[in-house]
């Protein structure tokens, strides 16, 4: 098993974000009017949701278990992101904190929430961060 350093996870995290975004940007809906590519479409494009929120809240985290938070690197970077974002940075970790309870009614208006205006925010926020890390410990990209 090859041992990272938080940076490293950071990056990956980063990537992962990236590579989801992508997906459901591109993802194109069958619209064929069955229930069976209804769900497999309602299917792909929540997971890809979920996987962004999920990836972007463990960077942007604050709290005491988020391991993998630009908090215990660049604290003073993401404190200014999150106070001038706080809103939606709160409505990210409730969306996250509900896919993990559980699924509800709720979890989906909430989700609805989420603009992509925000989302491309987060990842800009992201990659400015990445780009420092990887000047400062040189990693590849």
């Amino acid at each position: 098993m090859i041992k990272m350093t938080l940076e490293q996870h950071q990056i990956a995290l980063y990537s992962k974000i990236k590579v989801a975004y992508n997906l459901l940007k591109a993802y194109k809906p069958k619209n064929d009017g069955t229930w069976k590519s209804y769900f497999e479409d309602d299917t792909k494009i929540e997971s890809y949701k979920m996987l962004i929120v999920n990836y972007i809240v463990a960077l942007l985290g604050n709290r005491k278990n988020d391991k993998c938070s630009f908090n215990l690197n660049y604290p003073s970077e993401l404190a200014d992101f999150r106070k001038n974002n706080a809103d939606n940075v709160e409505n990210l970790e409730v969306i996250r904190d509900k896919v993990y309870s559980h699924f509800d009614l709720d979890y989906v208006e909430k989700s609805k929430l989420m603009s992509y205006e925000f989302i491309e925010q987060c990842i800009e926020f992201i990659s400015v961060i990445v780009e420092k890390i990887n000047k400062e410990h040189n990693y590849w990209l």
